[in-house]
């Protein structure tokens, strides 16, 4: 691989979003589009029940571009590449 994936690298300031009802977050999302290492990994910690519109929509591989809705209830923790 052209990245070094064996390190440990952790962002200084995390990023806590808190989307409300009907609100709109940001769509199909891939932190390397921002910038991100492609090695990052996130966590996805829901306050509500997620899925469907109502969720965070990911690629299964960097690249593929099949965006699915990230599921899960209160309390889970869904951990994913960037």
């Amino acid at each position: 691989s052209v990245f070094d994936c064996g390190q440990i690298y952790y962002q200084a300031f995390p990023c806590v979003r808190i989307v409300q009802p009907d609100e709109f977050s940001i769509g199909p999302h891939a932190d390397v589009a921002y910038g991100h290492h492609p090695c990052s990994v996130n966590f996805y910690v829901p306050l509500t029940k997620i899925g469907d519109t109502a969720s965070l929509f990911l690629e299964s591989e960097p690249g593929k571009e099949d965006w699915h809705p990230i599921v899960g209830e209160y309390g889970d923790t869904v951990k994913h590449f960037a």
